[in-house]
């Protein structure tokens, strides 16, 4: 029961920060730092680190990168942000092989223990529940709660400045700093999530909530609380399935969201709805 308390604390604060990655059309930032989490786990890994502090510190230097290169302005942020993100998977699905094999031979230090890539990357791509401990529980519950005070606190002014930047800018608003914020908000998330749903389907636990709940919601405050709620239930039904038919939570979980959004998709079409209002 215990591997049940890290997602569940995770899908709560995924509605709010994924309405505003919607709302912002950050998707692809956040698929840019999940990728690049898995070239921080391979430098972990190389180095000697503990693979979360690796995904921390690579996942914050994309993320800096990203918001630096969007205001430079010399490629579109598409082509930027594919790049970087292909870029950092593929080199990190290098550096965990590489990591592998110099353990095995015993290269750089004394291997007690031999490291299987495939092993790793079922790990890290697809997400593990079973080993996470309730110190792990008790710093994502920490984690989780930083980030709602941090939202609560820049609530009004990102909520201005996704409205419109230009106006923002005119009252004031340090619309820099909170692209930078909101990076490290979603860098936070990643390393939080990487073990419960993997590399590959972190960014879909924010979106599909989110998604799912500006299909059927006439204002964001509606829009926040069916995003959690679709967030909780597509997090628990996923985890009940993974662990009664023995599959990776990761894809297990976004396949559950999967199905709320499609079911939140025709009652849409159902009441009529030609386009979400917000």
């Amino acid at each position: 029961m215990s591997a049940l308390i890290a997602p569940l604390v995770l899908a709560i604060i995924a509605g709010p920060v994924g309405c505003l990655i919607v709302w912002r059309r950050m998707a692809y930032f956040g698929d840019a730092i999940a990728h690049s989490a898995l070239l921080g786990v391979a430098v972990g890994l190389f180095i000697g680190f503990a693979p979360n502090i690796g995904v921390a510190l690579i996942c914050a230097v994309f993320a800096i990168l990203l918001v630096y290169l969007q205001h430079r302005r010399k490629l579109s942020i598409d082509t930027l942000l594919g790049i970087l993100a292909h870029g950092a998977l593929a080199i990190g699905l290098l550096l965990v092989f590489w990591s592998a094999l110099e353990t095995g031979h015993g290269s750089h230090h004394e291997p007690n223990h031999t490291i299987d890539p495939h092993t790793l990357l079922e790990i890290y791509l697809l997400g593990s529940l079973e080993n996470i401990s309730m110190n792990q529980n008790i710093i994502l519950i920490i984690g989780a709660l930083m980030i709602a005070v941090i939202l609560k606190l820049i609530w009004e002014p990102l909520i201005l400045m996704t409205l419109n930047m230009d106006l923002a800018r005119a009252e004031g608003v340090p619309t820099l700093r909170l692209q930078y914020i909101m990076m490290g908000i979603m860098t936070a998330l990643v390393v939080m999530g990487l073990q419960i749903t993997g590399v590959l389907f972190i960014t879909s636990l924010l979106i599909m909530p989110a998604a799912a709940a500006r299909q059927i919601s006439t204002t964001p405050e509606k829009m926040i609380l069916w995003a959690v709620i679709f967030a909780f239930s597509g997090v628990l039904s996923g985890y009940i399935a993974s662990h009664e038919i023995h599959l990776p939570p990761g894809p297990t979980i976004v396949s559950a969201l999967t199905t709320i959004f499609i079911i939140s998709l025709l009652i849409s079409v159902f009441l009529r709805r030609k386009s979400p209002r917000i």
